[in-house]
């Protein structure tokens, strides 16, 4: 993920999938967001929300890598605006 986050950051892309599949043990922090689109600016504040499994040392930086917290298996995958339903852009914008 941090990697990953160094590349995204090369390439000025501002949104990201929520990707990964659900589990049994999947936390409601992951489920209410996977398969979702997200600008960086809305990313950058869950981190002031409060949930099971999530990482001390959670900051607007750091989320990008610690996603749900402890074990989390999904992943911040960075893709083109083009491709963001429009829904989802005029939420943010």
């Amino acid at each position: 993920r941090a990697y990953q986050e160094s590349v995204t950051a090369d390439l000025n892309l501002d949104w990201y999938l929520y990707s990964g599949g659900l589990s049994e043990h999947s936390r409601e922090f992951c489920s209410e967001r996977a398969g979702g689109y997200y600008h960086r600016s809305e990313i950058e504040k869950w981190p002031s929300l409060s949930w099971q499994g999530k990482r001390a040392g959670t900051t607007k930086s750091s989320i990008f890598v610690f996603l749900g917290g402890y074990s989390c298996k999904h992943s911040l995958i960075p893709v083109s605006e083009i491709i963001v339903p429009k829904g989802d852009l005029e939420r943010v914008k």
